[in-house]
């Protein structure tokens, strides 16, 4: 399921809530006189409660597109107003999908491998320059999900152990924090260090830069790194 469809999803279940709330009430106070005469003040402040909760619910299922606008500027900016206009619970839960939308941009293959592409490298940095200014808690809180975890920069895969641990020794040379690691594959993969998704792609690029990395070189969680082979 989509993180648009469970915010949808919520509206709607927020919207039956309040309908439901708005019956109950007038069953139990429309349908007696007398107490609605003598709790005018109440039962206005109820209706007007419940109303206050329509009008927040119909602001966010206006708002849901843009919430999903795949404009980073745009969707953080309806994330500060909505938190204007609806409750913190509400809030919240626009706040957590919202992370996990952009969180999930970065997540590994099911080979382990992270890929990168035009669109969500724009939309990342964008996110980055965005997480810079002090207002913008909720960039600051995607970049600290995506940044929570290290990743490896493999830059060869070989079927040598010999090949692998002369090749190690190479980049270790060069100055890089070099290691071999023996796959489930049955291959070695080959690392120049291990950092969050932002330094590591970093990383990689100026090592690319120097000739020291392959073009198809690339970042992996490291879920099928069985044993470090070299060094030691």
């Amino acid at each position: 399921m989509s993180e648009k469809t469970k915010l949808e999803d919520r509206i709607s279940e927020l919207e039956k809530k309040h309908s439901r709330d708005w019956l109950n009430f007038g069953a139990q106070y429309l349908l007696a006189p007398v107490l609605v005469l003598g709790v005018g003040y109440f039962l206005n402040s109820k209706i007007n409660e419940t109303r206050l909760a329509i009008n927040q619910v119909e602001a966010v299922s206006k708002m849901t597109d843009e919430l999903f606008s795949e404009t980073p500027a745009r969707v953080l900016i309806t994330v500060r107003l909505l938190s204007k206009i609806v409750d913190k619970e509400l809030s919240d839960e626009i706040t957590n999908i919202v992370v996990d939308h952009y969180s999930s941009k970065l997540q590994p293959d099911s080979a382990g491998k992270i890929v990168f592409t035009k669109k969500n490298v724009q939309e990342l940095k964008e996110i980055s320059v965005a997480s810079q200014q002090p207002q913008d808690s909720l960039a600051a809180e995607i970049m600290a999900r995506l940044s929570a975890k290290d990743n490896y920069i493999v830059v060869a895969s070989v079927l040598s152990r010999e090949n692998g641990i002369n090749f190690t020794k190479d980049l270790r040379d060069k100055g890089y924090d070099a290691e071999m690691y023996l796959s489930s594959t049955g291959y070695y993969g080959i690392t120049i260090g291990h950092a969050d998704v932002f330094t590591a792609r970093k990383l990689l690029e100026e090592a690319q830069q120097k000739g020291d990395a392959p073009t198809d070189a690339y970042l992996h969680d490291g879920r099928r790194f069985q044993e470090k082979i070299y060094p030691q």
